[in-house]
């Protein structure tokens, strides 16, 4: 629903998004059905939902690339540490920019070594996702293969098979993976060689 709602708004639904990243439940829920009842959508999403800054991260996953203007405020309102959900929710946003985030990855590489397990998380995935710097990124990737956290190790894993054959150097501690005694990160591990360097996946009897 909340992609449906975003694609038909478009763009317009930027200032309301950037705005939900940082404000209270109570203006949140009058400024999305002020902005629904302006372009005569359904109030259903607004009426319905639990208002939150990763709500709005969702959306600009509906806007991706078309959201490039909004890079600046969302490394702004990110740098403002209003709150963990809101600092998640602004590196989870530029990640579904995409490439047109990569001014933001000097804090989310910072993000990616946060105390807060689920902003490492966010984090590490948006890098992925924004797939740029590799010089500087797939190092800090191949590091979070060890965290503490299994899903840090999840997106890390899923990251490095973003950059294909750039992420070589970190075959090695993924074939690591292999012998985790969890299936998910074995899962994703042997996807990850198979994305970055087939023969080595085959010789550590990925199928």
């Amino acid at each position: 629903v909340v992609d449906e709602v975003i694609r038909q708004i478009g763009t317009n639904a930027i200032p309301t998004l950037l705005h939900m990243l940082r404000a209270h439940d109570s203006k949140l829920k009058l400024a999305l059905l002020r902005l629904s009842n302006k372009h005569d959508f359904t109030s259903m999403w607004v009426h319905s939902s639990i208002f939150s800054p990763w709500q709005a991260a969702t959306a600009f996953h509906a806007l991706g690339a078309n959201a490039s203007n909004a890079v600046p405020r969302l490394i702004q309102i990110y740098r403002d540490k209003i709150c963990s959900d809101s600092q998640g929710g602004c590196a989870e946003a530029l990640g579904w920019i995409g490439p047109a985030a990569s001014e933001a990855i000097p804090d989310l590489m910072s993000a990616a070594t946060n105390s807060d397990k689920t902003l490492r998380a966010v984090a590490v995935e948006a890098l992925g996702h924004i797939h740029a710097e590799p010089e500087m990124v797939l190092p800090l990737l191949t590091k979070s293969l060890q965290d503490s956290s299994v899903r840090v190790r999840l997106g890390a894993a899923s990251s490095l098979a973003a950059f294909g054959s750039e992420a070589k150097a970190a075959v090695p501690a993924l074939a690591q993976l292999l012998a985790d005694p969890l299936p998910s990160i074995r899962t994703n591990a042997a996807a990850a060689l198979q994305a970055i360097d087939p023969e080595a996946a085959a010789k550590a009897g990925v199928k």
